[in-house]
């Protein structure tokens, strides 16, 4: 359960759909998820400001940038960077804490959510790279490029058409 505050106070919603302020948490809105709470902030970004979203189980605080990203906290980076064993996910190269990006498997584009279960450590390139694709179109669009890359660049046709052919048994094409 999620609640909006700013360490004082805390967001009320009436059954009308105004937004207000408590500083007694029993009468706060409680959400399900850190999205849903996150329209909150899209609805009444005057009541709102300075205000940050905390996961009342974790105690975790999630900030809000100004372009309305959700900053995730550092116990969260850690996990997921931990989990990953500290390698991009999408190329496998070594990454630094600092130089993670945090991505979303099904993106925010394509109806994914705001949760730990649906982020990834990845490289900043690889990041941009997949945009807000799904990770089997992503997989598709990179074996795409590499086989017409490839078979593009290769000097010995006869041999990569007997290498494809084995890939193609190896990778779904």
């Amino acid at each position: 359960m999620y609640v909006i505050t700013n360490g004082n106070t805390y967001i009320t919603k009436s059954r009308s759909g105004k937004v207000g302020k408590t500083s007694n948490i029993l009468e706060a809105e409680w959400f399900d998820s850190i999205d849903i709470a996150n329209i909150i902030f899209q609805h009444a970004p005057s009541k709102t400001k300075g205000y940050y979203i905390k996961d009342l189980e974790t105690c975790y605080v999630y900030k809000r940038y100004t372009n309305g990203k959700i900053k995730f906290p550092r116990e969260v980076r850690e996990l997921i960077y931990n989990n990953a064993e500290g390698k991009c996910v999408l190329c496998g190269r070594k990454i630094t804490y600092d130089d993670m990006t945090l991505d979303h498997i099904k993106p925010l584009a394509n109806g994914g959510k705001n949760t730990v279960t649906n982020l990834q450590c990845t490289c900043e390139a690889c990041n941009k790279f997949k945009g807000s694709i799904l990770p089997e179109d992503f997989r598709e669009r990179v074996t795409e490029i590499f086989m017409y890359q490839t078979s593009e660049n290769t000097k010995h046709k006869i041999m990569w058409s007997i290498i494809r052919r084995l890939l193609s048994l190896c990778i779904k094409l």
